[in-house]
């Protein structure tokens, strides 16, 4: 139980490059087969709104976008984040593209400055901000992003603001629990069903398996225990 108990904890919190990231959640919404969704852009804004429970709130879509920097054209996998995401992420401000780590030392790794660099975006000029932190590969785990870029109003106002194809991550205010935060935007008798999971870097889906793991862990320890005590007794 104490090896498969430190298993789960040393996936559930791994060592993420981002400050304060206790306070970190992700927001999803929740299907009808209580299956975890991204959000709308709509609904995005409307958490936007939620002042009293979150510090910071930020979106990002997620797509495979041409990349061309000089002569050298590749289609990689892309995140477009709003600059709120980006602050909770630790990305490097600037307003231009934010490269991978991994993309720095592969597809640009004849490149030794990249100030002043610029790269091709899906056909849109920007130039290169910084490398992103070593440890962020991307926004979950097992969906690497090679390069972050600003999500523009223009992009947006070109997009079907209802379908729910944005990951919202925020950051909660000091005195508010994912509790909290979870009571405060299900009311009950209404029908919104938004979940507040821990941002830990798994997929939401894979931590709120492993919460539940953690739960019967200390159950079955208690099992064993009273077995062993029977045990003991018969003895």
């Amino acid at each position: 139980n104490a090896a498969v108990y430190g298993f789960v904890r040393g996936f559930v919190t791994p060592d993420l490059p981002i400050s304060r990231i206790d306070r970190v959640v992700s927001l999803m919404g929740r299907g009808t087969a209580r299956s975890l969704t991204p959000l709308s852009y709509d609904a995005y804004v409307a958490l936007q709104a939620k002042k009293d429970l979150f510090e910071k709130i930020g979106a990002a879509r997620e797509a495979r976008l041409r990349i061309t920097v000089g002569e050298s054209g590749r289609t990689l996998a892309a995140a477009s984040v709003t600059s709120g995401l980006g602050e909770i992420l630790g990305l490097p401000p600037g307003g231009g593209a934010i490269i991978s780590d991994r993309t720095r030392r592969g597809e640009l790794g004849t490149v030794r400055d990249l100030s002043g660099v610029q790269i091709e975006v899906d056909g849109e000029e920007m130039p290169i901000s910084g490398v992103a932190p070593h440890r962020l590969a991307g926004l979950y785990a097992g969906r690497d992003v090679d390069i972050w870029v600003p999500l523009q109003d223009d992009a947006v106002r070109g997009l079907d603001r209802t379908s729910p194809t944005f990951t919202v991550i925020g950051r909660l205010r000091g005195d508010i629990s994912v509790e909290d935060a979870q009571r405060a935007l299900n009311p009950e008798g209404t029908g919104t069903q938004i979940a507040v999971v821990p941002y830990t870097g798994l997929p939401p889906e894979a931590v709120t398996g492993m919460a539940r793991l953690m739960v019967l862990l200390p159950v079955a320890a208690g099992a064993v225990f009273l077995i062993a005590c029977a045990n003991v007794a018969a003895f």
